[in-house]
């Protein structure tokens, strides 16, 4: 009898969940592969929020999975404030042997990137199989 290989095996998630808190305008939906754990963001990013962001990207890390695609398609909003939580994420990926990747379409949000000239530290993509590979 023949055998599936484990969805990490196969490239496909090995976990989901979404994470929110009420009332506030940001979701973060997480999908873990066995090589990288994607989060996509949607709604803003702001002061109001960014502590949901920073903490779930700081948990994925503190548990070992240390390569990060944050997916900002979905982002309406960036203040400096979720700019400085994705500049402590790529530090801290960078700490433990990982990385980050950003997926950013957005014009304003690639405007906000190319002005603060961290476009030329963070990884950027414009697609999500660019950033988050199947075959990993």
């Amino acid at each position: 009898m023949g055998r599936t290989r484990p969805a990490a095996a196969r490239g496909g998630p090995v976990d989901e969940q979404t994470v929110e808190q009420v009332g506030l305008p940001l979701r973060v939906d997480v999908t873990r592969r066995e090589h990288a754990t994607l989060l996509t963001c949607t709604g803003e990013v702001d002061l109001a929020t960014v502590s949901l962001l920073r903490t779930v990207m700081n948990d994925e890390v503190v548990e070992g999975r240390v390569d990060l695609v944050i997916d900002l398609r979905g982002v309406d909003f960036m203040d400096s404030s979720g700019l400085g939580a994705l500049i402590g994420a790529h530090r801290k990926t960078r700490a433990f042997k990982g990385g980050l990747r950003l997926v950013v379409t957005t014009p304003a949000l690639l405007r906000l990137l190319a002005i603060t000239s961290l476009d030329r530290v963070l990884e950027i993509c414009s697609t999500l199989e660019e950033a988050w590979p199947a075959d990993g």
